[in-house]
């Protein structure tokens, strides 16, 4: 892959080849931490840290596939892709709920009472890849922070389920019915 620079949320993120490069932030050895933890439990869905370059930013393992960026890729609408999602977002949790604890760890939010889980925090087809409609890696951990599992929950619905301006996607994603359908395949 050749070099690319992506921007996005409040960084430049700097793809090279089988790297990810981006700005160092006061969070990000929480950031660093989330994927160690995830490694360790076998999960294969989060990018490795593979440390800092000459100029002290974070390089980490690119996730090949398609990202869910609008406009949205059209297996996005199916049932596969949805119950992906919830089916990665709940091992996320249960992987990084070792961290909820670590007072070592500076998160860019601060924690939600009750703190269940980490929370992702930005759980959307942007931050993932996908192959044949199922999620395949998630990345950008700048919004995790300490929380209910419930405020991801509502935030990847939100997303995945489409709840958005109802004119935007057109008919694709279905009615109201068929957008309570996929929340329900989800949870």
């Amino acid at each position: 892959m050749p070099n690319e620079i992506v921007s996005g949320g409040q960084k430049t993120v700097r793809i090279s080849g089988d790297r990810v490069t981006r700005s160092h932030h006061p969070w990000s050895l929480a950031t660093r931490k989330l994927p160690s933890v995830c490694a360790e439990k076998q999960l294969d869905f989060v990018p490795k840290w593979l440390g800092r370059d000459q100029d002290r930013n974070e390089v980490f393992e690119y996730m090949d596939g398609e990202v869910g960026h609008d406009p949205l890729p059209h297996f996005f609408t199916s049932d596969a892709t949805v119950c992906s999602a919830g089916k990665t977002l709940r091992q996320f949790h249960d992987a990084a709920r070792d961290l909820v604890n670590d007072e070592t760890l500076t998160w860019q939010f601060a924690a939600k009472q009750p703190a269940e889980v980490i929370c992702h925090g930005d759980f959307a087809g942007y931050n993932c890849t996908f192959k044949d409609a199922k999620v395949v890696g998630v990345f950008d951990f700048d919004c995790a922070f300490p929380a209910p599992r419930l405020w991801d929950l509502s935030y990847v619905i939100y997303r995945f389920s489409l709840f958005l301006n109802f004119g935007e996607f057109g008919d694709e994603f279905g009615d109201v019915k068929n957008r309570l359908r996929r929340m329900y395949l989800f949870v």
